[in-house]
């Protein structure tokens, strides 16, 4: 993907959220305009983002939790890579999630994180 310096300073894309819809429109510099490149609905309604990195890499992270009520609570993150032409995850995983048996003290909780590390010229 190009990057500013190709458009003048100028964003090489754009990502609009609507919040209220739990939206995602993906827009793409296509000469001097923009093009539309795809747009993503998380599967849950509850919803948060955050762009970042991996080396010189944009990437955007969508963290995901379902409704409550039904004694199972998970997070799950998707992580979309903004250099490649479509608009899918690359990477999906659960964060959180724990089980609770109602009234009973007894239930589960599990937590997961990712992380980047350089392997040499390879990031894993």
């Amino acid at each position: 993907m190009p990057g500013r310096a190709d458009y003048g300073g100028q964003p090489p894309q754009a990502i609009v959220v609507n919040n209220l819809l739990h939206l995602y429109f993906r827009f793409v510099r296509l000469g001097s305009g923009w093009a539309f490149a795809g747009y993503y609905r998380p599967d849950y309604v509850i919803a948060s983002h955050e762009l970042g990195r991996i080396g010189s890499e944009p990437i955007l992270k969508i963290t995901e939790q379902p409704r409550g009520g039904t004694g199972l609570s998970m997070e799950v993150q998707r992580w979309f890579d903004l250099t490649r032409p479509d608009f899918d995850p690359v990477f999906v995983f659960t964060t959180s999630g724990n089980e609770g048996a109602g009234s009973s003290l007894i239930g589960d909780d599990v937590t997961a994180q990712a992380s980047v590390r350089a392997e040499g010229a390879l990031e894993v």
